[in-house]
């Protein structure tokens, strides 16, 4: 069996064990998927912004140009909604 690993960003693009190398393999695959998806949504909606947010978050906005980290926005959320405020 493969061991269990934890996604941190990789320093190399290819691993130099079994566990980097699945950690290289799993954050590049993914980072292509998710700027492929935005490229073809940028095509509908130009100027929209990019939020990345979610547990992984971190290893994924480096891999995304023009993307904005915001690693605690359901809470911001709830908080400018029970203050009375709206999103920016």
């Amino acid at each position: 069996l493969l061991p269990e690993v934890v996604l941190n960003t990789p320093a190399e693009m290819l691993g130099n064990d079994t566990s980097s190398a699945i950690q290289a393999g799993v954050i590049h695959l993914f980072a292509d998927a998710l700027r492929g998806a935005i490229t073809d949504y940028r095509q509908s909606s130009p100027q929209a912004q990019i939020l990345i947010t979610g547990g992984d978050a971190e290893c994924w906005q480096p891999s995304i140009p023009g993307s904005f980290y915001q690693p605690h926005l359901l809470l911001r959320g709830f908080y400018l909604w029970i203050q009375g405020g709206v999103l920016p």
